[in-house]
């Protein structure tokens, strides 16, 4: 899997000054409904060894439900917590 056409967004600084990169997601089996979608939203920062990191946005842990459903009468699988914001 690998992003294209990638961008980003330079938050303001009194916002929080983050990068935060979105791309076109691509080279998912076909058939599959996943190429040309657009990737979940990533900040990029460095570690302190200068190496690039992104991480997902925190904010998307507030789309995640705890509401499970079942297919079938099979029992749903059990819930997964968010993680907490780095």
């Amino acid at each position: 899997m690998s992003a294209d056409a990638t961008n980003t967004i330079l938050e303001p600084e009194e916002a929080g000054g983050r990068t935060i990169l979105l791309g076109w997601i691509r080279g998912f089996r076909p058939g599959g409904g996943w190429n040309g979608t657009l990737s979940l939203p990533r900040v990029l920062t460095f570690a302190e060894d200068g190496v690039p990191v992104q991480q997902p946005l925190p904010e998307l842990a507030k789309l995640r439900a705890y509401e499970t459903l079942s297919v079938g009468g099979e029992a749903p699988p059990p819930p997964i917590a968010a993680a907490a914001p780095a």
